[in-house]
């Protein structure tokens, strides 16, 4: 269906970064601007917190990974 092709569309654009998936969505939906620019911005604000947490999930992780390397 339409909304297949459009979600495939949103996260290849979200995995290889070509694009803004909120971009695809704005298109395919007729969403306003002005929703489109809160999501966004939301949107970004939800992808940065995200990253960061999973930087300091993955940071604590490899160092337990070395602290149990050294013991050996």
């Amino acid at each position: 269906s339409d909304l297949g092709v459009v979600l495939s569309n949103y996260l290849q654009a979200r995995v290889t970064g070509s694009g803004s998936g909120v971009v695809i969505l704005h298109l395919a939906f007729g969403i306003s601007p002005i929703f489109d620019f809160h999501f966004s911005w939301l949107s970004s604000v939800v992808n940065h917190v995200g990253e960061v947490l999973a930087f300091f999930v993955f940071d604590r992780y490899i160092q337990k990974f070395l602290k149990t390397m050294m013991r050996k």
